[in-house]
């Protein structure tokens, strides 16, 4: 059971409570740190308001000192293949190792003695860190490979020609190092000796200052471009200072401002656009948008987990579009996104939709995306197979907006409503979890799906700001689910790998969880948000890219220009979005601010630009509803300003100060998944290894529970079961790890070649069956045909064998798609995604389609259409072997 904390949160005397001052009264207590109008005070630091700026005494943690745990593992070819499921290698170092520190030679695949780096004896004890360097011995792989010809590595296979990289992958902050990492990975390459099998690599390490920068004046030059802030909070007036002194900063003094660039963090961008981007600067956001159109197609997006369709990233183009007409009103750019987005919504309905549980398949697309985990062995085409809540809402919201679109340009939208609402139902029956009171983070699995409760906060969030949960469901989700000492973070329980990525709070998801607990009026969790979010700029002086949610260390070091811009919008967004409450609309500009009772004042923007107005508004008063609203004095009942408004105005709006409804929250010392079970089955027993905190492992059989075995590591199968069984670890919390990689009955599969194609055979091809392989090609539209004879009628998993070696694994445009039928009907897209640049003897499956199938002779079929070519015709050519059936 999560133990539950009440926040001391409210108009709190402070320890010395003699003094009357306004600044003796805490707006936010959590225990590790407290809120003030013009100070925030933590456990060992503390930043203050001065008469212009801020002053801080917070200690840069990253400063010269590597992680006290060394953990890293070897790469082959960019995949991270070592050890078959989330381990590494560690080694624990001193507090304060200094020197250049030598880690013993490892051997590939085998983990080493867990000892204490040592200090060469020739450098002093009190030099800087310069170095760490790393030894393999791969030999072992090599001689395989001499052997045989090949070495394997679970689903992947490499053979000698196909041996390119050997490269370092380590928690090591990427910040801290001097060495450039290959291109768009965080991997470092390393360099053969000269004695035969051993590699080595020796990282140059960046030296840091001890302190941050102790104090911050605003530049007062974002006043020439964006709204102004003043408020009788001083420490809620400086952190909007400081966020849109960074965003005047980026746009107007820095190389970005001279060149002509594009930002090509889709995620990031459209949730930056939604906050506070597209209301302060909509010429930009149109920028970016139109250039990412070409021959009115979505190009430059779905970068993640090889390419579309397996990521549809491109949908997140359609949110910030849509975002940007509702700011500007500008009816051109509603009818030239028009059609884009409704090519995009019919080529998702067709390739991404289950047929059988109503949800949008694939990788998941929301912010904090690139931190998303899988079990090790997932293949990109069994991510492709899972249904991420994050994702689904994000198809939710397109669904809803062109359904907006098509009323106001007068087209059809009723197509665009059912749609919305079947997925709607679909979320929350597959994925609402009523035993704890929110969503399940994805199902997953290469057939049968399994629920996995993880707890994904954007996805969370963006159900109730959707209005896809209930009133009842919104109200347990901000209640029950868990929040961390120092803030959101993107998702609990932490994946245990080799990053510590994930125990990062990301200020967008946290601005959009205020939002969401503000709009279903959870006071406990918007005060806990602001104040964490407030902590995080004061003390570190600036919008910081993100904070470690267990212990509060603040990262910026690491952070690119990009990632504290959107850090800078999300604290814009807590400002417009909740505070204020804008909420942008066809009809105008509508307010419904949400301040808390302790963070309630005065707040006064000012040259706030509206479409063709320019606006100074005051709020006055905290609370949920507005007790008078008006404008230049005149009282008005709507609480909007009207898309038509010209020239300047003066809004006033004084708030009710009724307290809001009781409510609480969930704080819970983040905790990380157990490791996924490795599992085999021996004649009727299924076996599986010992997991470090688990106290009870679930057995699953075709996807749903079927055995909790709390004392023992096997369990008794039924004999000539031709089911699929899988296991995962239980902790003392109710969390689960990943499943173990589920298991089938070979004998329960036929394997079937292709009847109508030109089989070939090549030197440069291996690893296949004895007929040889065909080459599916962008070029050719013709059907490929496989014939099969049944003896019973049933439901069979269909997928392919098949090679891909265009493009690095995971790279953008390096998935092939096709369309697979059966006796002419539709059934569903097979993706084939690239096993690796140059691999083409490097053999895996596609994704599994489930289908009724009659019995005796059918035709199954693979296919080219149109909505297969996606965003990458160029790249769709793919080596085919033979299609596998499974019963079900």
């Amino acid at each position: 059971m999560i133990r539950k904390l009440f926040l001391f949160i409210g108009l709190i005397l402070s320890c010395s409570a003699c003094k009357k001052t306004q600044e003796e009264y805490a707006m936010f207590n959590v225990g590790y740190f407290t809120i003030y109008p013009s100070a925030v005070i933590g456990q060992n630091y503390s930043a203050k308001t001065t008469q212009t700026g801020l002053r801080t005494n917070y200690y840069q943690r990253e400063k010269n000192i590597i992680p006290k745990n060394i953990k890293y593992t070897f790469t082959v070819n960019g995949k991270n293949i070592e050890f078959p499921s989330s381990e590494y290698h560690q080694y624990h170092t001193k507090a304060q190792a200094h020197g250049h520190l030598d880690c013993p030679m490892v051997v590939f695949g085998k983990h080493a003695p867990d000892t204490s780096l040592k200090i060469k004896a020739n450098t002093q004890a009190n030099k800087a860190l310069t170095a760490i360097s790393f030894k393999l011995d791969f030999s072992p792989v090599l001689q395989e490979i001499k052997r045989q010809g090949y070495c394997q590595f679970g689903e992947d296979v490499i053979y000698k020609d196909e041996l390119q990289d050997i490269a370092l992958l380590t928690n090591i902050p990427q910040g801290m190092i001097l060495n450039q990492p290959i291109e768009g990975t965080q991997q470092y390459l390393l360099e053969a000796t000269d004695q035969e099998g051993i590699y080595q690599l020796t990282l140059q390490i960046r030296n840091r200052k001890e302190f941050t920068a102790n104090q911050w004046k605003p530049s007062g030059r974002a006043n020439y471009f964006y709204p102004e802030l003043l408020s009788n909070v001083t420490i809620l007036e400086r952190n909007y200072q400081l966020a849109i002194d960074y965003v005047n900063d980026y746009f107007h003094h820095s190389a970005w401002a001279t060149q002509s660039q594009t930002i090509n963090e889709e995620s990031n961008m459209t949730f930056a656009t939604m906050l506070a981007l597209g209301i302060l600067d909509p010429e930009t956001v149109k920028t970016n948008l139109t250039a990412q159109i070409t021959q009115n197609r979505i190009t430059n997006y779905d970068k993640h987990f090889g390419g579309w369709p397996i990521s549809s990233e491109h949908v997140l183009w359609g949110i910030s579009a849509w975002q940007l007409y509702l700011v500007t009103g500008d009816r051109e750019w509603l009818e030239f996104i028009y059609p884009i987005l409704q090519e995009t919504v019919e080529q998702d309905i067709i390739t991404l939709m289950d047929h059988h549980t109503g949800l949008i398949k694939g990788a998941n697309i929301g912010v904090g995306a690139s931190l998303s985990n899988y079990p090790k062995w997932m293949q990109p085409t069994d991510i492709f197979n899972s249904q991420h809540l994050s994702t689904n809402t994000i198809h939710y919201q397109l669904f809803s907006i062109l359904a907006q679109a098509s009323d106001l340009l007068g087209k059809e939208s009723d197509r665009y409503r059912k749609y919305q609402q079947q997925l709607k139902l679909a979320i929350n029956k597959n994925l609402w979890n009523e035993n704890v009171g929110y969503y399940s983070s994805y199902v997953y699995g290469p057939s049968n799906l399994y629920k996995f409760n993880r707890i994904d906060y954007f996805g969370e969030a963006m159900t109730t700001l959707n209005g896809i949960t209930s009133k009842r469901q919104a109200k347990l989700l901000y209640q029950n689910v868990p929040l961390a000492p120092f803030g959101i973070p993107a998702y609990c329980p932490l994946a245990n790998n080799i990053s510590d990525d994930q125990a990062h709070i990301l200020p967008l998801i946290q601005t959009l969880w205020i939002w969401g607990a503000s709009e279903n009026s959870n006071e406990e969790a918007a005060r806990f948000g602001i104040g964490s979010l407030l902590r995080a700029n004061s003390l570190s002086l600036q919008t910081p890219a993100s904070v470690n949610a267990s212990t509060g260390t603040i990262n910026y070091i690491n952070a690119t220009p990009e990632e504290k811009l959107w850090s800078a919008c999300a604290t814009l967004g807590l400002y417009y979005r909740v505070l204020m409450g804008m909420d942008f609309r066809e009809s105008g500009l509508h307010f419904a601010p949400k301040i808390p009772g302790s963070f309630g004042s005065e707040l006064h923007l000012k040259n706030f630009k509206y479409r063709n107005s320019l606006l100074d508004i005051q709020i006055s008063g905290h609370g949920q509803h507005i007790k008078s609203f008006s404008i230049d004095n005149v009282a008005k009942s709507t609480h909007s300003i009207p898309n038509n408004i010209k020239g300047k105005h003066q809004v006033k709006i004084v708030m009710t100060n009724t307290p809001w409804p009781a409510s609480e929250v969930d704080l819970l010392p983040m905790v990380k998944m157990l490791k996924s079970p490795m599992a085999k089955i021996d004649g009727n027993t299924l076996h599986w290894d010992q997991q470090k905190n688990a106290i009870a492992y679930n057995v699953l059989r075709n996807g749903l529970p079927y055995a909790y075995v709390a004392d023992e590591h096997n369990f008794k199968l039924i004999p000539n079961d031709h089911a699929q069984y899988s296991v995962q670890g239980i902790d003392s919390l109710g969390f689960t790890s990943y499943i173990s990689k589920p298991l089938l009955p070979e004998s329960n599969t036929l394997l079937v070649p292709a009847s109508n194609v030109t089989y070939h055979k090549s030197a440069d091809v291996k690893g296949l069956k004895p007929i040889g392989y065909f080459t599916l090609k962008g070029e050719d539209r013709s059907m490929v045909n496989f014939q099969i004879n049944l003896k019973h009628e049933g439901n069979y998993f269909i997928d392919f064998h098949y090679s891909n070696g265009q493009q690095p694994d995971k790279a953008q445009g390096a998935c092939v798609s096709r369309s697979l039928s059966i006796s002419g009907i539709y059934q569903g897209v097979v993706v084939m995604p690239s096993r690796g640049k140059g691999e083409w003897s490097n053999w895996g499956y596609s994704n599994k389609t489930l289908i009724r199938l009659p019995k005796g002779r059918s035709t199954i079929s693979l296919s080219l259409e149109s909505f297969n070519d996606g965003w990458r015709q160029e790249n769709n050519k793919a080596l085919i072997d033979y299609m596998r059936i499974t019963a079900e």
